[in-house]
């Protein structure tokens, strides 16, 4: 600031010389409350972000939950499909037995979701 005084003196009258120092501390003051906004908004954009990647994350994890109780349930019917269930030859015992096993690991794995605290 000094230097900047220095310079502008040889320039200036020196009648004049304290309204440009006026001036001088007026745009440092204004320059002052512009990095005070400018840090208070990067603030505001930091807590949005931070907002927007949690609920982002819990979004995710809930997708994970889901794909994690299908997922037994989607092997089972992938391997049984089309040869449990045939119009005139269905073996009903069999149909109940694959459909308890997936029942069966559905709870187990909404029990062990809930213990995780993920439910």
């Amino acid at each position: 600031m000094r230097e900047t005084r220095a310079v502008l003196g040889r320039f200036i009258p020196p009648g004049r010389q304290p309204l440009v120092a006026d001036l001088e501390d007026q745009v440092a003051g204004v320059s002052g409350v512009a990095d005070g906004q400018v840090r208070y908004l990067e603030g505001v954009i930091e807590f949005y972000r931070a907002r927007t990647d949690t609920k982002v994350t819990i979004a995710a994890e809930r997708l994970a939950l889901i794909a994690v109780i299908t997922l037994p349930i989607t092997a089972l019917s992938s391997v049984y499909g089309m040869n449990i269930i045939v119009n005139d030859r269905t073996d009903f015992p069999h149909l109940a037995v694959v459909l308890a096993a997936m029942i069966a690991i559905s709870a187990v794995l909404l029990r062990w979701a809930k213990q995780q605290g993920w439910w």
